[in-house]
């Protein structure tokens, strides 16, 4: 299902933690949220998820305004460090059964088993990469047309990030859902990514399909004659230009991030 966020804006007094930022999701895509420490991911995820109000603008789910009482469309996992004191793997299940009539029992108990959880054992006493697998699978067993994952492969290890790129993907790809990931960097996980969303100081620098951003953008040498081409910024010894033209070659996704944040003046 589409996502639709329109000129949101969230202040926090006269701080400012979005600017009127505006993108586009199509079904089934996994969206990278990008940006460094205190670009606003945090804060537009929040937005998103319904937990926060939108200062301005809004936000649709497949068309719909989201309002209180379509919030079960939209799943989140967190910061992965906050969790609720003294809840226990089965009062997690309790709240995602409470919060999503959805909510997949089998799905569910196939993760249990495969990860061998103890639902007995509070969450918190769980070390940082078996807890933060718990709470996105616990929220991607709630079904949601929207799944919002903050900071996803952090204490993950190798094969525990290619296993959930694969449950993220086939998830998406099956039930048509928005998946957006949070983070400071994806980079190694590109491979997964249809979007890609950059931040910086709450205000959007860019918001497009990865593949139509590496057709659009190239990576030209800071010394070659680029004529009347868009330089965007650089990056290292080299810039990022806006074309669709043969020149240079095709950025990465780390390069395309790098020349938007580099260049921008906020």
């Amino acid at each position: 299902m589409s996502l639709i966020v329109e000129k949101v804006s969230k202040r926090f007094g006269r701080r400012t933690g979005l600017a009127e930022v505006s993108f586009v999701t199509g079904p089934g895509e996994i969206v990278a949220l990008l940006g460094p420490s205190g670009a606003g991911k945090t804060t537009l995820m929040r937005v998103v998820s319904g937990e926060w109000p939108p200062s301005d603008g809004y936000i649709r789910v497949g068309g719909d305004p989201l309002t209180h009482f379509s919030r079960h469309l939209v799943a989140s996992s967190g910061d992965q460090r906050v969790v609720i004191r003294n809840f226990a793997g089965a009062d997690y299940l309790r709240v995602w059964k409470l919060l999503y009539p959805q909510f997949d029992d089998a799905l569910f108990s196939v993760f249990a088993t495969r990860f061998s959880w103890d639902l007995s054992r509070r969450i918190e006493s769980l070390p940082m990469g078996e807890r933060s697998l718990f709470l996105t699978l616990g929220s991607l067993a709630c079904r949601p047309v929207i799944l919002l994952i903050d900071e996803p492969f952090q204490h993950l290890t190798p094969f525990e990030r290619e296993m959930l790129c694969g449950l993220l993907r086939s998830y998406a790809d099956e039930h048509r859902a928005t998946v957006i990931l949070a983070s400071a960097e994806l980079y190694e996980q590109e491979s997964v990514l249809d979007r890609v969303v950059v931040l910086k100081n709450g205000r959007l620098l860019c918001a497009t399909r990865l593949d139509e951003a590496k057709r659009t953008h190239r990576i030209v040498a800071s010394a070659e004659d680029a004529g009347d081409l868009l330089t965007i910024g650089p990056v290292l010894a080299e810039r990022l230009v806006f074309t669709d033209e043969e020149v240079g070659r095709m950025p990465t996704l780390h390069e395309i991030v790098s020349g938007y944040l580099n260049g921008a003046i906020i």
